[in-house]
């Protein structure tokens, strides 16, 4: 699926008019209004469609690495090891 994402009516503009292809139509999952460009608008975009990315290896990974640092903020005298 696709999420589209961008500032003003623009995404809304672009999902309704006739350069969008048809067979992509089908494909969005979800428009979102971001306030940044670049990098921290694609982040923004993937935490305002999280539900919709539930499934997504990257949002998964994301979730995992927040509850680590969770862990190391509160200072709980956990540790972590790796094994290869």
């Amino acid at each position: 699926g696709l999420i589209l994402a961008g500032s003003a009516d623009f995404k809304e503009v672009l999902l309704n008019s006739d350069i969008f292809d048809p067979r992509l139509v089908k494909a969005v999952l979800r428009t979102v209004d971001v306030s940044y460009g670049m990098e921290p608008g694609f982040n923004q975009a993937i935490e305002l469609a999280n539900e919709c990315l539930s499934n997504v290896k990257l949002v998964q990974e994301k979730r995992l690495l927040q509850r680590y640092f969770d862990e190391i903020s509160q200072d709980t005298g956990k540790y972590c090891f790796m094994v290869q």
